[in-house]
C-alpha cells in the first residue's frame, strides 16, 4: 500500500478522503449561508452566536477548520490522531492506544489475516463513502457501523464513524442566528398584514350583510313553499286513506302558513264532517255488536241525515231495523214459553232464525231444542202404542237432533219410534215379516216399549209372518228357519195352537230333508221329504218335488214306496 497516497488523502476510500468530502460538504453549507450578502455580519453574529453555543455545549465542531485540515494539509493527520475541537479541554481521544501502539496505517493495525480484504476495499466502505458523496449521512453511518463489527480493530473506521456521528449531531442541534437587522421590514411586514386583515374583514362583514339582505329572504321564501308543497302532499296521502284526524292537523298547520285561504278552509271544514261521520259510524258498529240496537239506530239515523250516501249506512240501518224486530220478536217468544205456548214459541224463534241467522245463535238453539224435547217426550208418554202419535213424537225427535245432532238419548228414542211405526206399515199392508222383524228389534233393546202395545202386535205378528215365510220361502232353508223361530215363538203364546204345531212339524221335515240332501245322504233325505211329499206334493211352491227327485235319483238303492215314477 502506498502511505503517501493513505496519508494524503489521494487514494479514495482513506481515512483522509473521507474527511475531505466532509470538509467540503461542511464547506458548502457555510458557503451558501455566506451568500446572502451579509458576509461581515454573519461573520460577527455567527462567531458571537457560536461562541455562546460552545459555552453551553460539550463540544462546537469549526467546519471551516475541519474543511482546512482536510483541504489545504491534505494528510489526513487529524483523522488519524483522533483530534477533535472540544469545549472543555480541547481534545477528544479517539482510539488512542491504537494509534500509538502502532507506526503503521490503521488498516494494517486491525488486518489480522494476510488473506482478508482491506477495509477501504470492502463493498460496506465503498458504499458508505458514495452514500456519503452524495449527502446521505444517514446510510453512511449505518454502513460504517456494519463495517466496524467486520473490523472492531480498526482505528480508521472508528475515527470516522465517531466524526460522523458528531457532524450528524452537530446539524441537528445548530440553529442559524436570526437577522437582527430585519426589524423595519418585519414591522412593515406585520402592517401590511394589518392592513390585509381589515380589509378581509371589512369584505366578511359586507359579505354578511348581502347574505342576510338579499340570500336569506330568498332561501327563507323557498323553504316556506317547499313546506307548503309537503303539507299539501301530506294532505293528499292522508285524504286517500281516510285518515282524517291527521289531514286536520296537517290543514290546520296550513291554515296556519296560509291565513285566509278560502280552499284550505273548505278542506277542513270538509274533513272535520267526515270525521264527525266516522266518529258516529264507528260508534253505531261498536252499540250494534254490543247489542245496543236503539244506540246504533240513532247515530245510523244522524249519518244518514247528514250524509245519505256514506259507506254502507242504508244497509246497515236496514240491518239495525231488522235486528229491532228481532229484538220484539225475542221478547214474544220468551214469554210465549213461559205461557207453555210450544207452538206459537217455535213459529217465533223459527222466523227469528230465517231472517237472521247469527241473531242470538246460540240461544235461539237452545230454546228450540228444550221446546221440542219436551214436546217429543209428551209425546212418546202420550202414544200409547198409537203410530199417529209416535208420528207426531218422531217430528219432535227430529227438531231436537237438528238443533243438537250429538244428543245420544233422543237419537236412541228416535229410531225406536222409527222402527214402531215402520213396522205398523207394514203391518198395515199385510207384510208381517217386515213387521215382525221391526218390532221385534225394538223389544229386544226395550222390551217394555209402549206399554203393553208392542206385545200385542208381536203377538199377532208371529204366526201370521211364519206362515208369509213358509209361503214365500220357495225351498229357501233361511227364510224356512225364520218362520221355524216365529213358529216357536207363536207356540209359547199360543201352545194349544194345532194348526201352528202342523206347520211347524212339516218345515221341521223339511228342513232335515235339506240338510241330508246337502250332505249327500241320499236315502236320509228320502225319508225325511217321502211323507212330506205324499201329504203335501206341492209343498214349497214344487221345490220338495224337484228336489225329492233329485235323491231319488241318486240314490243307489231308492226306496220304492217313496220315490215314485
Amino acid at each position: 500500500m502506498d502511505e503517501a497516497a493513505w496519508t494524503t488523502g489521494s487514494l479514495p476510500g482513506s481515512s483522509a478522503w473521507g474527511a475531505q468530502v466532509m470538509g467540503q460538504e461542511e464547506s458548502s453549507a457555510w458557503a451558501r449561508l455566506l451568500a446572502s450578502g451579509e458576509e461581515q455580519n454573519l461573520e460577527q453574529e455567527t462567531g458571537a452566536d457560536l461562541s455562546q453555543e460552545a459555552s453551553g455545549m460539550d463540544w462546537v465542531p469549526d467546519p471551516q477548520g475541519e474543511a482546512d485540515a482536510g483541504l489545504e494539509d491534505g494528510s489526513g493527520a487529524a483523522f488519524e490522531a483522533g483530534e477533535v475541537g472540544l469545549a472543555g479541554d480541547g481534545e477528544l481521544p479517539v482510539e488512542d492506544e491504537v494509534a500509538e501502539g502502532s507506526d503503521e496505517p490503521a488498516a494494517s493495525a486491525g488486518d489480522s489475516s494476510p488473506d482478508r480484504v482491506p477495509f477501504f476495499e470492502h463493498e460496506l466502505y465503498v458504499e458508505a463513502m458514495h452514500a456519503l458523496a452524495f449527502d446521505q449521512g444517514d446510510v453512511a453511518v449505518s454502513n460504517l457501523r456494519e463495517l466496524a463489527e467486520f473490523y472492531p480493530d480498526e482505528p480508521a473506521i472508528s475515527d470516522l464513524l465517531v466524526r460522523m456521528e458528531l457532524k450528524s449531531a452537530v446539524a441537528q442541534e445548530r440553529e442559524l442566528p436570526a437577522n437582527r437587522r430585519q426589524a423595519a421590514p418585519a414591522l412593515q411586514n406585520a402592517l401590511t398584514l394589518l392592513l390585509l386583515v381589515t380589509l378581509g374583514l371589512v369584505g366578511l362583514a359586507g359579505f354578511y350583510l348581502a347574505f342576510q339582505r338579499f340570500v336569506i329572504p330568498i332561501a327563507e321564501t323557498n323553504r316556506e313553499a317547499l313546506e307548503i308543497q309537503v303539507l299539501e302532499a301530506e294532505i293528499a296521502r292522508r285524504w286517500d286513506a281516510r285518515d282524517w284526524n291527521g289531514a286536520i292537523q296537517t290543514l290546520q298547520e296550513l291554515e296556519r302558513r296560509q291565513p285566509g285561504s278560502e280552499q284550505v278552509a273548505e278542506k277542513l271544514a270538509y274533513a272535520e264532517r267526515q270525521k264527525q261521520l266516522g266518529d258516529w259510524y264507528a260508534d253505531a258498529v261498536a252499540a250494534e255488536n254490543a247489542g245496543d240496537v236503539e244506540g246504533a239506530l240513532v247515530l245510523l239515523q244522524q249519518i244518514a241525515g247528514q250524509e245519505p250516501g256514506y259507506q254502507d249506512v242504508e244497509q246497515r240501518l236496514q240491518k239495525v231495523q231488522t235486528l229491532q224486530a228481532l229484538g220484539r220478536d225475542w221478547l214474544e217468544a220468551e214469554a210465549r214459553v213461559q205461557a207453555e205456548d210450544w207452538q206459537g214459541a217455535t213459529a217465533l224463534l223459527l222466523e227469528i232464525r230465517r231472517l237472521d241467522p247469527d241473531y242470538r245463535r246460540d240461544q235461539v238453539t237452545e230454546r228450540l231444542f228444550q221446546i221440542y224435547e219436551r214436546l217429543a217426550r209428551q209425546s212418546l208418554n202420550q202414544a200409547n202404542g198409537d203410530p199417529e202419535g209416535l208420528r207426531q213424537a218422531l217430528v219432535f225427535l227430529n227438531g231436537a237432533l237438528a238443533e243438537r245432532p250429538t244428543n245420544q238419548d233422543l237419537g236412541r228414542e228416535r229410531t225406536l219410534a222409527l222402527r214402531y211405526i215402520r213396522g205398523s206399515d207394514a203391518q198395515a199392508r199385510g207384510d208381517w215379516l217386515v213387521a215382525a222383524e221391526q218390532w221385534e228389534a225394538i223389544h229386544k233393546e226395550q222390551p217394555g216399549y209402549q206399554g203393553v202395545a208392542l206385545e200385542a202386535r208381536l203377538k199377532e205378528a208371529y204366526p201370521r209372518a211364519a206362515r208369509q215365510a213358509i209361503a214365500e220361502a220357495g225351498g229357501s232353508v233361511e227364510r224356512l228357519k225364520q218362520a221355524v223361530a216365529y213358529l216357536d215363538r207363536a207356540l209359547a203364546d199360543s201352545p194349544e195352537d194345532d194348526g201352528l204345531r202342523q206347520d211347524r212339524e212339516l218345515v221341521a221335515a223339511y228342513l232335515d230333508g235339506a240338510e241330508a240332501f246337502g250332505a249327500g245322504f241320499w236315502d236320509q233325505a228320502i225319508r225325511h221329504w217321502g211323507p212330506l211329499y205324499a201329504a203335501q206334493p206341492g209343498y214349497q211352491n214344487g221345490a220338495l218335488e224337484r228336489n225329492l227327485r233329485t235323491a231319488c235319483g241318486a240314490s243307489t238303492e231308492p226306496d220304492p214306496t217313496l220315490c215314485h215314477p
